[in-house]
């Protein structure tokens, strides 16, 4: 909530904060995070199994962790209000895991999840995706 007019009588005026809607399309080895903005869905941040700290070797379970550190970030960014709301695109099995591994405050904010394959998504496929949650 905001504070930031006044009525006539000098007392602050709390307005309602537009919720904020995040939509993550992730896999086992990537994901991309979009918020959406008036003028539409816009990326914010991406990650990839590179990126894991504890696996530095292919081959070596770098997906398993990529996808619990994923639940890690998603739940310090409820706990810090980043989102509101929050839509999963994701293959079967990594929606599966994403959602066991995040904590319950955050699954509480998903308000929808698609299963959809992303592996080898092109910009244009994925945006193809990200239309069908558009109504956010």
């Amino acid at each position: 909530m905001r504070q930031d007019q006044q009525s006539a009588q000098g007392t602050p005026i709390t307005l309602p904060r537009p919720d904020k809607h995040w939509v993550v399309v992730a896999d086992h080895k990537k994901a991309h995070v979009y918020e959406k903005r008036p003028e539409g869905l816009q990326r914010v941040n991406d990650a990839n199994s590179r990126c894991s700290k504890a696996f530095p070797e292919e081959g070596t379970g770098r997906e398993d962790v990529f996808l619990r550190e994923l639940a890690e970030w998603l739940d310090t960014a409820e706990r810090e209000e980043a989102f509101d709301r929050l839509v999963l695109i994701a293959p079967p099995a990594a929606l599966d895991e994403i959602r066991a591994l995040m904590g319950e405050k955050t699954e509480t904010k998903v308000c929808d999840a698609l299963c959809r394959e992303v592996e080898e998504a092109t910009e244009a496929e994925i945006e193809d995706h990200l239309t069908e949650v558009m109504w956010l």
